[in-house]
């Protein structure tokens, strides 16, 4: 097992790339706890302890997990073949078990988040605004109804 660490941002934002081969147990709060102790011992990330920590050990902080998932977004503009392959697809994704799971994720650590997937974007829109209003015009202005 072993794993690979491109910092962003120093001591706010690093991408983790793990490869852990085949048939082993994923504990992702585990394997992620130990990398930052190992970049805190080699002085790349800076963990400001909030707590009272015992002599010899190393303050890694709280963690928290962010699952992202997608739903369809009415702003797609799919043909009938398209829509129905993604909504069928998205169905059978919601009965399989989840990342949680699939990760060895605590559910207290763990947020999930909803993204609208926008495929293929409405275009040429035909909308036409009306001059009718409820209000007096205004006939200075020359570009509004």
């Amino acid at each position: 097992m072993e794993y690979k660490v491109n910092m962003i941002a120093r001591d706010d934002v690093y991408k983790v790339n793990f490869r852990l081969g085949f048939r082993v147990e994923q504990r992702m709060n585990v394997f992620l706890r130990k990398v930052v102790e190992d970049l805190m011992e080699n002085d790349e990330l800076n963990i400001r302890s909030r707590y009272h920590v015992g002599h010899g050990e190393i303050a890694t902080g709280d963690f928290k997990f962010v699952i992202i998932q997608e739903f369809l977004s009415h702003e797609n503009d799919l043909p009938l073949l398209e829509q129905a392959v993604m909504r069928i697809y998205l169905a059978v994704k919601s009965v399989t078990a989840s990342p949680q799971n699939w990760f060895g994720l605590d559910s207290d650590s763990v947020e999930i988040e909803q993204v609208p997937l926008v495929l293929r974007r409405v275009k040429d829109l035909q909308l036409k605004r009306s001059c009718k209003t409820g209000r007096p015009r205004d006939y200075s202005r020359t570009d509004l109804c």
